[in-house]
């Protein structure tokens, strides 16, 4: 089943038959995960086996089975469908729509100036905004990494508190860093934006 939806996938030629292979795939994976999956060190260290196989314990983040890492999969790959397809229809509404212009304000109300964008530009200026948020997040991601391994690395060989280096001073250079990068990939994607 898995691999006759996954072949449906790559060979559907409109986008309904797209996404009903792609949530016909997830079916499989799920079966697959529950049944052959593995459980968490803590859901194997549990000695009630009662309260282990409740309906409750769903619900219980530190120690899950593998069912609940299954459902979890599902639950965010139908979501994560479903807002592809709200993009897919919207791109198709935009590039079905007249090229008619719609007067948008930029900025705060009181500006005098205005930005012309049709239905097709306003879709893929949010997908450039959404490009340029991903990047920006990424780098963000990395260097915050970066910083948080070597600040208190560099203050153990001064023989400082490493831990100095890992708390505050560092979130307040992660959080200055981060807003100077997205502000920074916006000025070079969206050069009218920034």
């Amino acid at each position: 089943m898995l691999a006759s939806a996954t072949i449906g996938v790559y060979v559907s030629l409109d986008l309904f038959f797209l996404y009903f292979f792609y949530e016909m795939s997830v079916i499989p994976m799920y079966l697959l995960l529950a049944v052959w999956g593995s459980h968490t060190k803590g859901y194997l260290e549990m000695t009630d086996t009662a309260k282990r196989d409740s309906v409750g314990f769903i619900f219980n983040f530190a120690s899950n089975s593998k069912e609940y890492a299954a459902m979890k999969l599902t639950l965010f790959l139908s979501a994560g469908a479903v807002v592809a397809l709200a993009l897919a229809l919207t791109g198709l509404w935009a590039m079905t729509a007249p090229a008619s212009t719609a007067i948008l304000p930029a900025g705060l109300p009181d500006l005098p100036f205005h930005v012309r964008v049709d239905p097709l530009s306003g879709f893929f200026l949010l997908l450039l905004g959404g490009v340029t948020f991903g990047i920006s997040l990424f780098a963000a991601g990395t260097l915050a990494s970066f910083i948080g391994l070597l600040l208190p690395w560099m203050l153990s060989r001064v023989n400082i508190d490493p831990a100095f280096g890992s708390g505050p001073v560092a979130t307040i250079i992660q959080d200055v860093l981060t807003i100077l990068i997205y502000f920074w990939v916006m000025t070079l994607l969206l050069p009218g934006v920034g």
